[in-house]
């Protein structure tokens, strides 16, 4: 069986690539996510209205990427109230590639948890500073069954598109859930397939249907999965312009244009379509019911 979601293996674009190992690289992503097929019936299809309101500067992130700063409004948009009920106010969070840290100030402040405490692993140590609540590991994704059992909330903001081993650590996660009757909230935001024309040379793969549907294959009936699409058309044309093309001629990007992003993003919230999305989060609740994840 393989350890990778994509169809072809690929290696790393976040590495510097001379010009044929770019060729290579865009090739092996764009058939990687040509082929595609219809997404597993367990996994319900929702689309993510994005308040334009929530999107702001923060000192936290001090972010240039437009999705970035759509992916927090994600965060913003999570009905704190009810997983806090759900989990008996005792939120114990995991990180998996983690960098810094930065979300832990960021979601602790959003879910005011009685009770918080935030691991994060990484391969890396990006100067993160630990504290009594917030935890530090050196370590691989591939081992994050190693930390299941003190968490009951993992997430991955960006970064499974970076593991090269992708069903290896959902496989992880699957096998010690599927044994366990204990409630477990994931959220996974990671990069769509219309992204590799806007991120370009970006991790291993940027996701389309049949992928994500092989991430959940080895989850157990006691897990619901819901993917949401976040942005569309306009905010990929919009990343585009003021991203892609900046970094191709090696341009300097001073910051981006928050009104024009807001446009492009109230113009995607009118969009029924699921194509075309710039980015995506999948939920999965493990022996919860949580009937709206997302705040009204």
């Amino acid at each position: 069986m393989k350890n990778f979601s994509n169809e072809f293996r690929n290696f790393s674009g976040d590495k510097k690539l001379n010009l044929i190992e770019k060729i290579i690289w865009f090739f092996l992503s764009f058939a990687n996510i040509k082929f595609n097929s219809n997404i597993a019936k367990r996994i319900n299809l929702k689309k993510f209205y994005i308040n334009k309101k929530l999107i702001t500067k923060n000192e936290i992130f001090k972010t240039k990427s437009p999705v970035r700063l759509i992916c927090n409004t994600f965060w913003q948009s999570i009905n704190w109230k009810e997983i806090n009920q759900n989990l008996k106010n005792d939120l114990r969070i995991l990180e998996v590639g983690c960098g810094t840290g930065r979300y832990f100030d960021f979601l602790k402040k959003l879910s005011k948890s009685r009770k918080f405490k935030y691991t994060g692993i990484d391969i890396i140590n990006r100067n993160f500073h630990k504290r009594k609540d917030k935890f530090f590991y050196l370590d691989d994704a591939n081992n994050v069954d190693l930390y299941l059992d003190k968490v009951n909330f993992l997430f991955t903001q960006s970064a499974i598109e970076h593991f090269e081993h992708d069903l290896i650590f959902f496989k992880k996660i699957s096998k010690f859930l599927n044994k366990k009757q204990k409630k477990f909230i994931q959220v996974h935001l990671f990069p769509s397939e219309s992204c590799l024309y806007t991120y370009l040379f970006h991790g291993y793969r940027h996701y389309n249907y049949k992928m994500i549907s092989k991430l959940t294959e080895s989850f157990g009936d006691n897990h619901n999965f819901d993917l949401f699409h976040m942005g569309s058309k306009n905010t990929n044309k919009f990343t585009f312009k003021q991203i892609t093309l900046n970094r191709i001629f090696k341009k300097k990007i001073d910051t981006i244009d928050i009104e024009k992003l807001r446009e492009s993003v109230q113009k995607d919230n009118k969009i029924m379509s699921f194509k075309n999305s710039s980015f995506y989060c999948l939920v999965i609740l493990s022996n919860l019911e949580i009937k709206n994840f997302l705040k009204k």
